[in-house]
C-alpha cells in the first residue's frame, strides 16, 4: 500500500450527493427514534388529553439537538395555563422555576414532571428553531440565577420537549460536550466535539490548526470498563492516496480504562480512510444523544500502534496529544485551553479585524 499525502490539492468531491445521503440518514434516524419512543409519546398524549389538548401522531417530532418534541400552536400555554404572562408576553422566571422544579443542568431548558419547557426559538442560532441556543446569552441568563431577580423570559410557545432526562446536544461556538478530567471515572458518558474558531480564514486554520476540521471524542461505559474513542478530521483539502485511490484521512484512537484499578489497560491508534461521501457524513454528523450514531460507517483503516499494558491517565493524554500532532484542539480537550502561541496569534488576528 502506497500512501502519498497531497494536502490542499483539489480533487472531485460530489458534495451534493453526499449531503443527500446525510439528509436521508437524518430522516431515517428521526423515524426510528420516534418508533423506539412510542410508549413515551403515548403516555404524553394521555397526559395532554387530561389537560384538554388533543395530539395526533403528526404533532410529535425528533430533533437530534433537542430530543422528542410535542408541537402544536400554543401548546405551552395549553399545558401550563396557570402561568401568567405580562403585557409583553413574558413569564416571571421565578414562576417558571416554581412550575418546573425538577433539577436540570441544561441552560435554556426547564424540566417539569411531564415535560420540559424551553426558552424562545429566537434565542437560537440564526433564529432557527432547530438550532442550538446561540452562545452565550441563555447560558449567562441561567448562571445569573435570575429567579432571585425581577427577571422575565419568553418561552417556546409552540413546542415542548418530552424527554424525561437531561441528555442533550450542547454546542458552544467551537465546542460541545463534557470536558476531559484527570479523574476518568468522573467523565460523563457521551460525545464531545471541538472545532477551530469560526471567525478565522481557511488559510489561518491551515496555519494554526494544521488543516484540522474537528476533533470528536466519545466516552462509554460497560462492565467496569470505560471506553474512549477519538477521531480527528482534516478539512476537505487534505487527501491521501492509497494505491491509486484518493481518500480523506482521519487519525483514530481507541482506549479502555479499568474503572476498578484506575488505569488504562489498552490503547491503540489507526489511520482511517473515508470516501468523499463517507467523509462528509461522518465529519458533519451529530452523534445521537439518546441511542447511537446516525449510521455506522466502517472505514478502511491502517492500525499504527497498540499498547496492551497498564498506562496512567497522564501518559495516555500526552500520547493522544502527540498522535494528533499539530492540532491545538487536542491540547484544548485535555487541558481546557489552546497553547499560548495559538491564543496570542488569535488575539492579534482579531485585533487587526477591529482596527
Amino acid at each position: 500500500m502506497t500512501i502519498n499525502y497531497q494536502a490542499t490539492v483539489p480533487v472531485t468531491f460530489d458534495e451534493e450527493a453526499a449531503m443527500a445521503r446525510y439528509v436521508e440518514a437524518l430522516e431515517t434516524e428521526r423515524r426510528e427514534t420516534l418508533l423506539a419512543h412510542a410508549d413515551l409519546i403515548q403516555d404524553f398524549r394521555t397526559y395532554a388529553r387530561s389537560k384538554g389538548v388533543a395530539l395526533g401522531e403528526g404533532d410529535f417530532d425528533y430533533d437530534p439537538k433537542i430530543g422528542i418534541i410535542a408541537k402544536q400552536s400554543g401548546i405551552f400555554w395549553k399545558l401550563a395555563h396557570e402561568l401568567q404572562r405580562d403585557k409583553d408576553g413574558l413569564v416571571l422566571f421565578s414562576d417558571l422555576k416554581a412550575a418546573f422544579p425538577n433539577a436540570s443542568s441544561m441552560a435554556g431548558y426547564l424540566r417539569g414532571g411531564q415535560f420540559t419547557a424551553m426558552a424562545h426559538p429566537h434565542f437560537r442560532r440564526a433564529l432557527n428553531e432547530r438550532n442550538n441556543f446561540a452562545p452565550h446569552f441563555v447560558s449567562r441568563f441561567w448562571q445569573m440565577q435570575p429567579e432571585t431577580l425581577a427577571a422575565f423570559l419568553a418561552v417556546d410557545e409552540d413546542r415542548v420537549r418530552i424527554n424525561r432526562d437531561d441528555l442533550c446536544y450542547v454546542e458552544l461556538d467551537t465546542w460541545y460536550g463534557a470536558k476531559f478530567a484527570e479523574d476518568v471515572r468522573s467523565i460523563s458518558a457521551g460525545i464531545a466535539k471541538l472545532r477551530p474558531p469560526l471567525d478565522i480564514s481557511e488559510s489561518q486554520t491551515r496555519f494554526l490548526f494544521s488543516d484540522a476540521h474537528s476533533l470528536q471524542i466519545a466516552w462509554s461505559e460497560k462492565a467496569g470498563i470505560k471506553t474512549f474513542q477519538g477521531i480527528e478530521f482534516k478539512t476537505d483539502q487534505v487527501r491521501v492516496s492509497v494505491g491509486e485511490i484518493d481518500y480523506f484521512p482521519a487519525r483514530y484512537i481507541h482506549a479502555e480504562f479499568d474503572l476498578q484499578r484506575g488505569v488504562f489497560r489498552h490503547f491503540d491508534g489507526a489511520m482511517q480512510y473515508y470516501t468523499s461521501a463517507e467523509y462528509l457524513e461522518q465529519r458533519d454528523s451529530d452523534l445521537n444523544h439518546n441511542t447511537k450514531h446516525i449510521r455506522h460507517v466502517k472505514a478502511r483503516s491502517k492500525k499504527l500502534f497498540k499498547f496492551n499494558c497498564d498506562m496512567q491517565v497522564s501518559v495516555m493524554s500526552d500520547l493522544c496529544s502527540h498522535f494528533w500532532t499539530g492540532n491545538p484542539l487536542a491540547i484544548e480537550y485535555f487541558s481546557g485551553a489552546y497553547p499560548p502561541h495559538v491564543d496570542e496569534t488569535l488575539t492579534r488576528i482579531r485585533q487587526r479585524k477591529l482596527a
